[in-house]
């Protein structure tokens, strides 16, 4: 996910627990099912995630935050997969 997260500007869930994982890298979310809403209501409430089940609303929500310059705030964004992981090891 790191690797990923690192190309990513939108993160878009159910309900997965990789929505904390992209707070981390600075990464919003949309959130399109109401367990989604019930697990991560905080993040929803610091605008860090969105929460929504409306396909207008999805789709004005995406180009919006696709419009956004999102910088990575992961202090890994330079390195790659193998070196997080020769880190943990």
């Amino acid at each position: 996910m790191p690797e990923i997260f690192t190309k990513t500007k939108v993160h878009v869930t159910n309900f997965s627990g990789c929505t904390l994982e992209a707070v981390n890298f600075g990464i919003p979310s949309i959130i399109i099912d109401k367990r989604g809403l019930d697990a991560f209501k905080d993040i929803i409430a610091e605008k860090k995630a969105f929460y929504t089940t409306n396909k207008a609303e999805f789709d004005n929500q995406l180009a919006i935050l696709l419009k956004k310059s999102i910088p990575i705030k992961s202090n890994i964004k330079n390195e790659t997969y193998k070196e997080v992981l020769k880190k943990l090891n």
